[in-house]
């Protein structure tokens, strides 16, 4: 694909496993691969760490690395939402990153992440214009949970590139317009390519935030009382009449 003209290429979510003490040696190739092409490239790892492993403890590292075309590491991202009961990974710090390249601002976010609007508010605050979301999924959930993303981008002002295994992968406009999309059960090369805006833009959401859906639910709120002091004033009334 780099050779085809990509500039920016990312895989799915945990694409490779390793071993922590082999993490380097991964690392290493990655950012050849990067520097060799001339790419931006997101290489997607869980990375298994030494020792026990026991109900309720964290031992994976599931994260994204971004190596630019110099074969630099620009940002190391852990998955921020670890899925509850199912991931025993290592959270991240809260952060959802933005770096700054020529193609645009790219954010960088991992699959269960994109189900929280607060969290994935980052993006329109830090003026994001692209973000690669390497995700995992399987049938039972597609494509509801791209469309999940696919809302975030909207939210935020940014165009989505969503690869994904076991469900479809997208990528989509700040509109939420679906440029390019393809099954993971479907024959041929597992990749999809897409052209995406190197700019997005500033929407009121990001400005706003939940503000008004919060002004609706105290709105709802003040009603309810109001009828409810209204038919109680009516029947101390009636009561006293009596």
């Amino acid at each position: 694909e780099a050779l085809a003209g990509s500039k920016i290429v990312a895989w799915s979510e945990a694409a490779v496993f390793t071993v922590k003490d082999d993490e380097e040696k991964l690392m290493e190739k990655g950012a050849q691969l990067a520097k060799e092409n001339g790419i931006y490239f997101l290489m997607t790892v869980g990375s298994l760490r030494p020792g026990k492993i026991e109900f309720g403890k964290k031992f994976i590292e599931n994260k994204a690395v971004l190596f630019d075309p110099d074969g630099n590491t620009l940002n190391v991202f852990y998955k921020n939402r670890p899925v509850p009961l199912i991931e025993p990974s290592i959270p991240g710090n809260g952060d959802v990153p933005v770096i700054q390249t020529p193609y645009g601002k790219l954010a960088i976010s991992i699959c269960y992440d994109a189900d929280f609007p607060q969290l994935m508010s980052q993006l329109g605050k830090k003026g994001a214009d692209i973000l690669l979301l390497p995700s995992g999924d399987w049938k039972e959930i597609s494509p509801y949970h791209a469309q999940i993303a696919i809302v975030r981008a909207i939210e935020n002002g940014t165009s989505l590139l969503r690869p994904v295994s076991g469900a479809i992968s997208i990528a989509c406009d700040y509109t939420g317009n679906v440029v390019a999309r393809r099954n993971y059960y479907d024959n041929g090369e597992g990749v999809v390519v897409a052209y995406l805006a190197t700019a997005g833009t500033n929407t009121f959401y990001s400005t706003i935030g939940d503000s008004f859906a919060w002004a609706c639910v105290a709105g709802i709120v003040f009603i309810v009382a109001a009828q409810v002091f209204k038919y109680s004033k009516r029947y101390t009334a009636i009561t006293s009449t009596q």
